[in-house]
Formats: structure tokens, C-alpha cells, sequence
């Protein structure tokens, strides 16, 4: 609010001066006829003239913030506009109260004008924003003001011109009063709200977030692809409260979740195989490694196998870890190639954890009898997996037909033997 105002310095002093006129002459002709002190009645009329001319005066910016209010609110993160705000409110009230001997009067008075404001510079090209801040810091000012004021007046002995009861009732009045006209107004004139406090929050963790993540990445790649490499960038999505990663160098690229820490996918550039002489322990053993240090989730509680692609020098081995449990195959994937020379070459990676479902019933030779009464056809093999049925777990038996059936494959609930339809498998994030 005082931001904006003091982009137009000249016509806000020049504004004031006008407004200090109108606002202050009355006030001393009110003061004379009611036989009121002249110099607070006066201070205080012009001291409201100071805030209707800093607050509504139209700024370089006359249509910045109309119908929005921002909500947001945090007493550590309050900066000198906020301050400024404060002070701002601390003289009328305080000769106000002097004048007019009612704190309570006049501290409601305040705050109800200080809503009223902001209520306003919603609807008017003034170019200030409607803030949860200012109205806080504004009372906070008009509190504090109306508090030096009772202070002074008990110090001088005028204890007994306050009127509290009439004061009191006044106050309440005006209270009421106010609520009732602003809610009216905010109903008919409703305005954007946003929380600027929790969005600058929220970047600010972002950001951090981010770049950790970017650390993290990094540290998977030196472990991927080596320490000489350049870094090209990150591509970053923000989904559901986490990162969805895709890391680039000239060496691969890799896909993840933050703040999961979880990795999906790890691919070479070069995915030709250079000769080495690794053995298929030794690959397996290197390939081992890396993934309990990546993948430590996956590789807790799963059965590793490793199968070499092809007999030569430049042989690629599968590193394999899939769990099971009730003899069901649960839906967590891991899968590693690893060259001959210990270069990870790529690794495919499905963190599903495990799901809760019942325990199997039918066996493999019943489950490929039903397949068979189904199809009128022999199967060739079966298998017991985890598949989402209707977005439910279940274990399933997928029994594989001959070569040319209508159906390749054949899935039947492993409790209840029917026929079922997976869900289609979504690919993991990243």
C-alpha cells in the first residue's frame, strides 16, 4: 500500500495538502462550537486526511491489484511497507482519542476504517492491493496510538471525563455497524483472494527443493556414467507435491521422483558394448552394488537373476530383481544392463511398493485347466502376478496361449478362477 504511494511522491504531497485543508478547517469549527480540544481535533482530521490520501490517492499503477486481496499473513516475514503501514495508523487515532476522550470509539473506529480501505482499493483504480497485512499492521497502529492517548489522558488527570459505558456502546455499535455494511459489500463485490505469504513459502521450498534434487541427480550420474561428463540441464515438473525429474548429460540421461529419491529410469548415450573382461560374477557383482546404492528399496527382500546376452567380449548382462510373496510376483521391477567393462548401460525401474491382497487359491495346473475350458486351447506357460482389477490388487494367473489364439494371453483371478482384465499399466512418474 505505502509502495505504491510513493511512486507519485509530488502529487501525494500536493493531494495531502488539499485534503489537510478540507479536512482540517472543518474539524477546527467543529472544535470550536463543541468546546473540544483544537489542536488533537485538528491533528486528528488531518492525520485521517495523511491516510485517505496515502491509501486511495491512484498510484502510476491504477489498476494493479483491483479485485484481488492477497490473505496471507506472517509477523517474521513483515517488511518496511508493513512498518510503514503501522505508523501510519498511530497518530490519528491517538489524537482522536484525545480529542474526543473515547479510546474504545475510537480504536473500533479505526479498524473499521482500515477494513473499509482495503474493501475499496479492491473496486478503485488506486493501484494498491488489498492486504490481510496492512489491515493487521493498520490496527496494530491504531491500537497502539489509542493506547498513548489514554495514557496521556490518565496522566493528566481526565480519568473521569471518560465516559466508558456511553464508550463502550459506541464502540459496539460501530463494530456491528461495520461488519454488517462490509460483509454486504464484500458479498456484492467479490474479490480474488490468494495467499502471497504461503505462495512465496512455497517457491522459496521449491527452490531448495530443487536444488537438491539437482545435487542428487548429479551424484547418480557420476555413479552412472562417470565423473567426466557435462552436465546439459534438468527438466522439472511439479505433480501432486513432488518433482518429477529428467536429468541430461552428454554421457545419458536420467528420470526420478523428488523428494522420493526415487530413480525410474537410467539410459547411455552410448549403448554399444566396448569389449571388457568381466566375468558374469564380477558384472553381477558391479551391478549389485550400484543398485543397493540406488535402488535399496527395490533390492530389499527381492531374488536377483543375471542372464549374459550373448558369448563374447562385448556381452551385456541382465541383473534382474522382482519380489514375491505367496508365491505372487508383486509388481515392484527392477532391471539392470550391465557391459563387460562394468558400465551400466541402462536400468528400468518400477517403485510400486508392495500391495496388500488376498492370498492365492488356484495352482498352476488348475489355473491352466480353466484356460483351457475357456479358450478350447492348450496353454504354453503360466505365470502368478499382481495385476490391478478395477483398481484392486489381485493375484492373477497369466497363462500364455499357442501362437495364433484370438488371445495371447489369458488372466484369471487366482481366488476366484474367473476370467479377469488387468487395468492398463501406467508408467511410472519421470
Amino acid at each position: 500500500m505505502i509502495e505504491a504511494s510513493l511512486d507519485a511522491v509530488p502529487g501525494l504531497i500536493l493531494g495531502f495538502c488539499i485534503l489537510a485543508v478540507i479536512f482540517g478547517v472543518p474539524a477546527a469549527v467543529f472544535a470550536h462550537r463543541n468546546t473540544l480540544p483544537a489542536f488533537a481535533t485538528v491533528l486528528s482530521a488531518v492525520s485521517v486526511a495523511g491516510i485517505v490520501c496515502v491509501t486511495l490517492m491512484p498510484g502510476l499503477s491504477a489498476d494493479a491489484g483491483r479485485n484481488s486481496c492477497d490473505l496471507g499473513f506472517e509477523l517474521a516475514g513483515l517488511g518496511p511497507s508493513a512498518w510503514l503501514n503501522f505508523a501510519l495508523f498511530i497518530p490519528a487515532p491517538l489524537f482522536a482519542a484525545v480529542a474526543f476522550r473515547k479510546p474504545l470509539l475510537t480504536v473500533t473506529a479505526a479498524v473499521v476504517g482500515s477494513a473499509a480501505i482495503e474493501a475499496a482499493q479492491t473496486r478503485l483504480a488506486t493501484g494498491r492491493t488489498c492486504s490481510l497485512t496492512d489491515l493487521v499492521m493498520n490496527s496494530a497502529g491504531a491500537f497502539i496510538g489509542t493506547a498513548v492517548a489514554l495514557v496521556w489522558l490518565l496522566a493528566a488527570g481526565d480519568s473521569l471525563a471518560l465516559r466508558w459505558k456511553r464508550d463502550a456502546a459506541l464502540s459496539a455499535i460501530t463494530a456491528a455497524a461495520g461488519s454488517v455494511v462490509l460483509t454486504a459489500v464484500l458479498a456484492i463485490w467479490t474479490p480474488d483472494t490468494r495467499d502471497a505469504v504461503a505462495s512465496d513459502r512455497e517457491t522459496a521450498t521449491r527452490v531448495a527443493a530443487t536444488e537438491e534434487a539437482v545435487q542428487w541427480m548429479g551424484e547418480v550420474s557420476t555413479a552412472a556414467f562417470g565423473p567426466n561428463q557435462q552436465n546439459s540441464g534438468i527438466h522439472t515438473d511439479y505433480r501432486d507435491g513432488r518433482w518429477i525429474l529428467a536429468f541430461q548429460s552428454d554421457s545419458g540421461t536420467i528420470d526420478g521422483v523428488w523428494p522420493d529419491r526415487t530413480l525410474t529410469s537410467i539410459k547411455a548415450r552410448n549403448n554399444e558394448a566396448e569389449p571388457g573382461t568381466l566375468t558374469a560374477a564380477d558384472a553381477t557383482a558391479t551391478g549389485k552394488t550400484f543398485a543397493e546404492t540406488w535402488f535399496p528399496d527395490q533390492v530389499r527382500g527381492s531374488t536377483l537373476t543375471t542372464q549374459p546376452l550373448g558369448n563374447s567380449p562385448r556381452t551385456v548382462y541382465e541383473l534382474t530383481y522382482r519380489r514375491h510373496a505367496n508365491g505372487v510376483m508383486l509388481p515392484m521391477r527392477l532391471d539392470l544392463a550391465v557391459t563387460s567393462t562394468g558400465r551400466i548401460l541402462h536400468v528400468s525401474c518400477v517403485p510400486e511398493p508392495d500391495p496388500a491382497m488376498p492370498a492365492p487359491v488356484l495352482n498352476r495346473e488348475t489355473a491352466e485347466t480353466r484356460a483351457r475350458e475357456h479358450t478350447g486351447r492348450t496353454p504354453t506357460a503360466a505365470v502368478l502376478l499382481a495385476q490391478k482389477i478395477s483398481g484392486t490388487w489381485r493375484p492373477v494367473w497369466m497363462v500364455g496361449m499357442p501362437e495364433g489364439s484370438p488371445q495371447p494371453d489369458v488372466f484369471l483371478d487366482a481366488v476366484t478362477g474367473t476370467p479377469v482384465t488387468p487395468d492398463p499399466t501406467r508408467r511410472p512418474p519421470g
